[in-house]
């Protein structure tokens, strides 16, 4: 029997996001299957219950953790950098696949010690660098065997950085069943709203509330849930406080899959109001459920 080729799957840190989320959904859908994977994560985050999913899913000594912070940041990367090479050559990859930036600076400069280990960065994100990351990106790249990246706008996005003959390729993060139902014809006394993810810039939270808000002013019966936490948790909660919408906006955090599930089926609308994004597994989830979405273009 052929031994099957070590992959090491590497992350900034087990969180509750899009990404997080789908690499795990790719490994239960049998995306792995031809390898013996391991997944390091840079620092543990800020999840329980992601960390738990993994662990659920893993064995114990499938998962490395490097540290036990809960956020890092690219400065923290110097003083990982050489635990970082020690679990390298314990685990002796054959193959390296790289997500999110942090991943790909720490796991990429690694590997021109290693000029035999393949690199594939795993693009998530749908936007574009900024002017510093992408230069220093476009200096290491050239190291990247080739790309993936989660629906086409990332793989597009994602060109600036690479030289152009690296072969890129489509592997969208989820692939999920629909539960459709059909939407009550009748018109509710209270619209249910709910959006999903981590509480950053990005997710552009804080613009979601002040509409409830506007639409309270307007005496429409409205409830919002956000489902997850993150950095702009406190804020979020204490601009909902100020605007006198704690009966209208709800806080439930980390939710098991049935209860997203039991979540959407009561939902009339999901929002998404994100800056920019990838492949969001949130939205499709909802796409899936039947329900009207509502999302930044």
């Amino acid at each position: 029997m052929l031994k099957k080729p070590k992959l090491l799957h590497v992350l900034p840190s087990l969180d509750a996001g899009g990404t997080e989320l789908g690499i795990l959904n790719l490994y239960l859908g049998g995306f792995y299957k031809d390898f013996d994977i391991e997944i390091l994560s840079l620092v543990k985050g800020s999840s329980p219950a992601t960390l738990q999913s993994y662990r659920s899913a893993f064995a114990e000594q499938q998962i490395t953790i490097l540290s036990h912070k809960n956020n890092i940041g690219y400065q923290d990367l110097p003083f990982l950098f050489s635990n970082f090479l020690r679990q390298l050559n314990r685990i002796k990859p054959d193959v390296l696949v790289l997500s999110l930036p942090k991943s790909v600076i720490m796991g990429t400069l690694a590997a021109f010690l290693n000029p035999a280990l393949v690199v594939i960065s795993f693009e998530h994100m749908g936007r574009r660098y900024g002017y510093k990351l992408a230069m220093l990106m476009k200096c290491i790249t050239h190291r990247i065997n080739f790309y993936f990246g989660d629906c086409r706008q990332t793989i597009d996005t994602a060109r600036e950085i690479y030289p152009p003959s690296t072969p890129a390729y489509e592997v969208p993060l989820i692939q999920i069943k629909s539960t459709f139902h059909a939407p009550d014809a009748v018109k509710p006394q209270c619209y249910k709203i709910m959006s999903m993810g981590r509480f950053t810039e990005q997710k552009n939270y804080i613009e979601l509330v002040h509409a409830v808000y506007l639409l309270k002013q307007k005496n429409y019966d409205i409830h919002l849930t956000l489902v997850g936490n993150g950095p702009q948790d406190r804020l979020l909660k204490k601009i909902v406080n100020n605007l006198g919408l704690t009966e209208q906006v709800a806080f439930p955090g980390h939710i098991t899959a049935i209860e997203r599930d039991d979540m959407l089926r009561a939902t009339h609308i999901y929002v998404q109001p994100s800056l920019y994004e990838g492949q969001c597994l949130s939205v499709i989830e909802a796409m899936a459920a039947g329900k009207i979405v509502v999302a930044t273009d």
